[in-house]
């Protein structure tokens, strides 16, 4: 145990050590969590849904904090949440449930690279080779996400009339959610 690195973690986030936990905000509840799960030293610490009490501001100062730890220590993180958001700029690894299974794992830059929008005339197929993952017509337009099969030996083929835009995180989690038919209140995607 290590009460040094829980006390530290407890004044950086001004949580007064004087009142009992109940008398705590569900914010100041949260950190001392997150104290007693850093103070053990774990090298994998699995953390579910641990924003969520979270004003905006505290959100961002504690996932700069958990990275800045992880990075300090050598530990492992792992995020579990619906709030993608919340992994976009810290994860490097991505594994998405739809319906408690596996639908996309990967690379978080890898997975970015691997896809892209492809929006243009009305088409049955995009002018790109890769694996259409969603698709999207109106009357006049078509908009294709596809899974590229080597984005860095071949770029997105961009024939006129077409454009290719790159995905967000959000905008892949989704679309695959989209695409495995789960709602997204049933998903949880992990970092």
């Amino acid at each position: 145990w290590d009460q040094r690195r829980a006390l530290s973690w407890l004044a950086r986030f001004e949580v007064p050590l004087n009142r009992r936990c109940s008398r705590l905000s569900g914010g100041q509840r949260t950190q001392v969590a997150l104290a007693v799960a850093l103070g053990s030293r774990p090298t994998v610490l699995l953390l579910d849904e641990p924003l969520s009490n979270l004003d905006p501001v505290a959100r961002t100062e504690v996932t700069g904090e958990l990275m800045a730890e992880a990075a300090d220590s050598g530990m492992t993180v792992m995020l579990s949440t619906h709030i993608v958001a919340e992994l976009a700029g810290v994860s490097d690894h991505l594994l998405l449930l739809a319906a408690g299974r596996p639908i996309l794992t990967g690379d978080v830059e890898q997975l970015l690279a691997e896809h892209t929008r492809l929006s243009g005339p009305r088409a049955d197929q995009p002018p790109s080779p890769g694996t259409v993952v969603q698709a999207q017509h109106t009357d006049r337009q078509s908009t294709f996400v596809v899974r590229l099969p080597d984005p860095a030996a071949a770029p997105p083929i961009v024939a006129p009339g077409w454009s290719a835009q790159p995905l967000s995180l959000d905008d892949l989690v989704l679309t695959y959610l989209k695409a495995s038919g789960q709602a997204p209140h049933g998903s949880e995607a992990a970092a």
